[in-house]
């Protein structure tokens, strides 16, 4: 899946029910590094696993910057109006 954000587009997998858990990487990975993970949590979760700006399947752009990438995280749960999410990466 893709969602237009912070005038970038980020992809992202949905899988799983219950609470939002989004699950966000480190740099120079994606959120393929999250599967084995998703696989023991989406029982118990809704799993956002996304892919960061200028990573994996996301749109590239000259900022790298953490504070950008911060906000791009900030907008996607705005725009999907989650409540109650967990975050961990």
């Amino acid at each position: 899946m893709n969602i237009q954000v912070n005038n970038t587009t980020l992809h992202y997998n949905k899988r799983g029910n219950g609470t939002p858990l989004l699950l966000v990487h480190g740099n120079g990975e994606d959120h393929t590094i999250f599967d084995v993970l998703t696989t023991k949590l989406e029982n118990r979760f809704t799993i956002y696993s996304i892919d960061s700006r200028n990573h994996g399947e996301s749109d590239r752009t000259d900022d790298y910057s953490y504070n950008t990438m911060a906000e791009d995280i900030y907008q996607f749960v705005a725009s999907l109006d989650l409540k109650g999410v967990f975050v961990a990466g």
